[in-house]
């Protein structure tokens, strides 16, 4: 099976136990995510449409094989998937809450926890983050 993680699957393929492809398994979702891959990554290195690496790796992340970098905001473009044994920073409310008890610059936020653009931020525009970020 080309997907032996999921055998009911309606796009599951059978192929030659040996042949040159690659399986979308947890596990080697997992050992090809040993460092925080983007969702193109993913299909780029599996082979396979965007759209099904997105239905693999949402299903992974379900069942606890993947982790998101960012899970308080899913579906940003900057969203990068990990093995669940990879210790990484994660940005969540309580990570950002957590890290400006000191108070941080933007840009040290941005640095902390590896984002490249103000947006991965917009979700905590309002209230209490608001005036940790914008220090008003």
């Amino acid at each position: 099976m080309t997907k032996p993680d999921m055998p009911s699957c309606n796009d599951q393929r059978f192929v030659v136990a040996g042949a040159d492809i690659l399986v979308l398994s947890g596990e080697t979702m997992k050992a090809f995510c040993f460092v925080p891959r983007s969702r193109k990554e993913i299909a780029e290195h599996f082979g396979v449409k965007s759209y099904l690496a997105e239905g693999y790796i949402n299903g992974y992340v379900r069942k606890g094989e993947l982790k998101m970098t960012m899970p308080i905001n899913p579906d940003s473009k900057q969203q990068r998937f990990v093995g669940r044994d990879v210790e990484i920073i994660t940005l969540s409310e309580e990570t950002l809450l957590e890290y400006c008890r000191t108070p941080r610059s933007k840009e040290e936020i941005y640095k902390y926890f590896g984002l490249t653009t103000k947006d991965s931020l917009k979700t905590y525009k309002n209230g209490k983050l608001k005036r940790i970020i914008h220090g008003a």
